[in-house]
């Protein structure tokens, strides 16, 4: 297979993971057991596109069950799934019905949907939360009860345009998602056009409506050299996107966003050829043994593996279970101590955090095609 990632997965495994998704809430109740903790994970569980999310939570049972097999001894963990549908108003729900249950809170959700609870996690100094997905920068640089297993979103975007000027794209015609998730979208379209060295055409369109008619349009007139789809998370209109531009231009290259990759996406963009870009935090290759490990075990526990939260959320569980274990204390203070300036060997690589908790990693890129991810940077 070498660095080529096949990834297959049907309506039936889908219905599988809701059905484990349903036990596995039901197995892991919230209530504060006498000699372990509880964690909190809030996440699109019942809203459109749940996979990555349910995925996510799959990842955080399997680091706590090999944590366990590791170490018997090791700090019992009861775990809480609720559904937040990536709403701000869910999200608010949802973070008040637990924040005072759990001891840790975990969130596998958009920037949008976070910063709607922002300033409500900044009024439990002493729980430690820990975001993957909210890269927005207004969350960066603070020293707070955050730790964050997402790249900061200005980071984010500086690698990327770094990526496409290595590519030489030229003009570049912009897909910008501006309804579901703006507070990710539009600053990050600002951070790329920042960095980004050639000229720039915007068509922006809503992941609801998906009125992509007028980018469509401008890029029939010719005069594109490269397409960014920057619609966030949305995966299965990325690759609807995708199918309408390969109508137009066969040849023509594709950047993404680090959030679409999914079962939905897949399906939504068909046989596309390799022609098209997605970044990762992930470091999915065969020259990560790690990551391959946490794949095949994932695999063989939960079927095929697909979806952008898992690996982080694999290892950001890993590390807070590993904290809890070395401290004894579900403290925001004391558990960020333990692990801010530590480098991790992970599925994402070698990463660490910086003074205030945020990421320190990298992005790989990988050509998409046929359902397989070949990493190319």
């Amino acid at each position: 297979m070498g660095a080529a990632m096949q990834r297959l997965a049907g309506i039936k495994y889908v219905i599988g993971c809701v059905i484990f998704l349903i036990a596995a809430i039901a197995a892991f109740g919230c209530g504060k057991s006498r000699h372990g903790y509880t964690v909190g994970v809030i996440s699109n569980f019942e809203g459109s596109n749940a996979q990555p999310s349910i995925f996510g939570f799959n990842a955080i049972k399997l680091a706590y069950e090999e944590s366990r097999a590791v170490n018997p001894a090791s700090p019992e963990i009861e775990l809480l799934a609720i559904d937040n549908s990536f709403d701000p108003e869910k999200t608010r729900q949802a973070y008040a019905s637990i924040a005072d249950k759990c001891d840790i809170v975990v969130f596998l959700t958009t920037s949008t949907s976070f910063l709607a609870v922002y300033d409500d996690v900044l009024k439990n100094p002493v729980k430690l939360h820990c975001v993957i997905g909210p890269s927005t920068t207004i969350i960066s640089g603070h020293d707070d009860n955050i730790i964050r297993g997402s790249m900061d979103l200005e980071q984010e975007q500086k690698n990327i345009a770094w990526f496409l000027n290595k590519k030489n794209a030229g003009r570049t015609l912009v897909f910008l998602e501006t309804e579901s998730n703006k507070a990710y979208t539009e600053p990050a379209f600002k951070l790329f056009s920042r960095y980004f060295k050639g000229p720039l055409i915007v068509s922006r369109f809503s992941a609801r409506r998906m009125d992509i008619t007028k980018g469509l349009e401008i890029l029939r007139r010719g005069g594109v050299g490269f397409v960014y789809i920057l619609a966030g998370g949305a995966s299965r209109e990325a690759g609807l996107i995708i199918q309408n531009v390969r109508k137009i231009n066969p040849a023509i290259g594709i950047m993404n966003t680090l959030w679409i990759t999914s079962t939905i996406f897949e399906e939504a963009a068909g046989k596309s050829d390799k022609n098209v870009f997605i970044p990762s935090q992930s470091f999915m290759s065969e020259e990560n043994t790690r990551y391959m490990n946490f794949k095949n075990t994932y695999e063989k526990h939960f079927g095929p593996l697909t979806g952008y939260y898992a690996p982080a959320a694999y290892d950001m569980a890993k590390i807070l279970l590993d904290a809890l274990e070395k401290t004894g204390k579900a403290e925001a203070p004391v558990l960020k101590s333990h692990i801010l300036f530590r480098k991790y060997q992970t599925t994402m690589g070698t990463i660490s955090f910086d003074k205030y908790g945020d990421l320190e990693g990298r992005l790989y890129y990988y050509s998409y095609g046929g359902r397989v991810y070949e990493k190319i940077e």
